[in-house]
């Protein structure tokens, strides 16, 4: 019985997938709302390197550079695999108006993408958490 729930264990964490997408380039775009909802683009590469264009309604405007530390960007791409990004919807609205749109759009290095519009912004959780940790990255990271 011991054997059998080994082998079990055994099996279960070898098919257990933990490796990350791979991704060559994200791209994050919000867009204005009835009040003040922070208007930004944001794009990170592979490697890490992002540019951050805040129009309205940031703590700064203008356009900055970085190099996201690598510990955050694996939490980037943990949370886009637990989001099972590929397999959402495109679209998702709530049917209120004045509200902000998000786009997040990524490619993976074998050409994959997809882009995903979000309205409201009322997606799944998984795709909120990627959300939070986008805006959270505009007050973590050294600008200039």
């Amino acid at each position: 019985m011991k054997t059998i729930y080994f082998i079990s264990l055994i099996f279960f964490f070898t098919n257990c997938s933990t490796s990350q997408p791979d991704i060559a380039q994200i791209n994050f775009e919000t867009f204005a709302c009835l009040g003040s909802c922070p208007v930004f683009t944001m794009s990170i590469s592979e490697n890490g390197t992002a540019v951050y264009n805040a129009k309205m309604y940031n703590r700064q405007k203008g356009q900055f550079k970085t190099i996201i530390r690598k510990e955050q960007l694996d939490s980037l791409k943990t949370f886009i695999q637990q989001a099972n990004f590929f397999s959402l919807r495109d679209d998702y609205s709530v049917r209120i108006t004045d509200q902000p749109t998000y786009t997040l759009h990524i490619q993976q290095k074998n050409g994959q993408s997809k882009r995903i519009k979000d309205y409201g912004p009322c997606g799944p959780a998984g795709l909120k958490k990627i959300y939070e940790f986008i805006f959270s990255l505009r007050d973590t990271q050294d600008w200039k």
